[in-house]
This record gives structure tokens, sequence and C-alpha cells, in this order.
């Protein structure tokens, strides 16, 4: 009996193996789901930092009280409107249909023909007078404004019109 026992072969059988296997693919999974959500949060919260730049670059902050009264600065205090499009936030002149162009009279010479965006030039405010005007950039990017993806959320997306302004909650 005592020889038997020293001739058997050391080493785990299959159905141990098996059972570490499923222990680790289980673990993996877990913490692959548990880690997927924390790169979700991250994204969400670039976005969400990205649009309340947006936002105060549009309507300044207006929860910010000064004497009392909401501080509204930004392009709409300076134009007296809401931007069209958020190239209006930065550059002051710039051709809608081609971005590339920096130039209004090739701009006016494209086909279609190009239509040339002049903003109101900033005027000093005077003894009378508040100061008036695009007086910006107003939103500092580090991309080519004239990309089609210069301001992008979290995932990479180009952010686009009127769904910027709904997310801030200028109409919402």
């Amino acid at each position: 009996m005592n020889r038997m026992g020293k001739n058997k072969a050391q080493g785990f059988t299959l159905v141990e193996l098996l059972v570490v296997m499923l222990v680790l693919v289980a673990l993996s999974s877990i913490t692959l789901d548990f880690t997927k959500d924390f790169a979700f949060q991250g994204r969400y919260e670039v976005t969400k930092d990205r649009y309340e730049k947006i936002r105060s670059a549009i309507i300044g902050r207006p929860d910010v009280l000064i004497n009392g009264q909401p501080d509204i600065s930004g392009f709409v205090a300076d134009m007296g409107r809401l931007p069209r499009n958020i190239h209006e936030l930065i550059e002051e002149d710039y051709c809608l249909t081609d971005r590339s162009v920096t130039v209004k009279s090739t701009c006016v010479a494209l086909p279609g023909p190009g239509v040339w965006v002049d903003q109101t030039v900033w005027s000093d405010p005077t003894s009378t007078t508040l100061g008036f005007g695009w007086n910006g950039p107003y939103l500092t990017i580090t991309n080519d404004p004239t990309l089609g993806n210069a301001i992008s959320d979290g995932w990479g997306r180009g952010l686009q019109g009127i769904a910027i302004m709904i997310m801030v909650g200028l109409f919402a």
C-alpha cells in the first residue's frame, strides 16, 4: 500500500483546474463591468464640463451675483442675441459656407454663393452707453476652428447646433 501512494502523480485534476478557471472568468467579468462604468462616467464628466464652458461663453455666470444682480456676460451680453452656431463664439468674422476660408472676398466668390458673416465690431463704452459688439473669443479651443469636430464631447463626437443650446439649458 505504501508503495502505491508514492507512485501516484502529483498535480491538479481536470475538475480542479476547471473550477479555478471558472472563478477567474467570473472575477474578470465583474471587474470589466465595474471599470466600464468608470470609463462612461469619465466621458460623461468631460462632456458635462465642455457643455458648461459653452454655456458660460454664451451667458456668462448668472449664478454669481454682483450687487444683488446676476452676472450676465459673454456673447449674449455683448451681442444682445444668442449665437447662431458654435463658430460665432470662436471667431469674429467667418465664412458660413466653408469654414476653412478666412477672407471675405474668397468666401463670397465661392459657388453657391458663399455666405460671409460679419459680426458687430466691439465699440468701447462711453459715458452714456455700454460697450457692445463681438468681444471674443468667448470659447477657447485647442483644435483648428475650421474643423467640424473642433469642439467634441467625451466620446469624440463633434458638438452641433441647437443640441448644445438644449443641453446647456438655454431652451429647456
